[in-house]
């Protein structure tokens, strides 16, 4: 993680927002050049607080798929999204690691996005358990649908 690191995670109990304010700015100054999915994920939806349910990978196709029950951006209904990534550098091994983790993970608590020199994409996932996660890809798309209300994320 560049942004959002354990230590901030860990010394941000007194409302420091350093670390997103410099994240927006990035941010900003890249997501002209995303995939509109990403940007739109980005804006109008959250990945904080969600769980890993499975992981998926195509390693002829270079796709990997994550699902994760979270909510929605105001936190108050559970959601079910489904993260496709395509152009993924090592999709078994990244899907591995992370049904290897899955029982460890916790809530993911925070994500980024780094646009590489190569066009590349990079995500990177810290979870409550502290283990960080990344994916490098080329294009992403994502689903999402509104759980029952019974249902719990977690």
């Amino acid at each position: 993680m560049k942004y959002f690191t354990r230590k901030w995670w860990r010394d941000t109990s007194d409302g420091d927002d350093q670390a997103s304010t410099m994240y927006a700015a990035y941010f900003a100054s890249i997501k002209a050049r995303l995939p509109g999915q990403l940007v739109i994920l980005e804006a109008e939806y959250t990945l904080h607080d969600a769980r890993v349910q499975s992981a998926q990978s195509d390693q002829d196709r270079h796709r990997m798929s994550i699902i994760l029950n979270g909510w929605n951006q105001s936190l108050s209904y559970p959601m079910r999204y489904t993260l496709q990534f395509s152009g993924v550098s090592e999709p078994e091994q990244q899907s591995s690691w992370l049904l290897k983790h899955l029982s460890d993970l916790g809530d993911l608590g925070y994500w980024e996005l780094e646009l590489l020199p190569d066009n590349a994409i990079e995500m990177r996932m810290i979870f409550a358990s502290a283990l960080e996660f990344k994916i490098i890809f080329s294009d992403f798309e994502f689903q999402h649908e509104l759980l029952p209300r019974r249902t719990r994320p977690a």
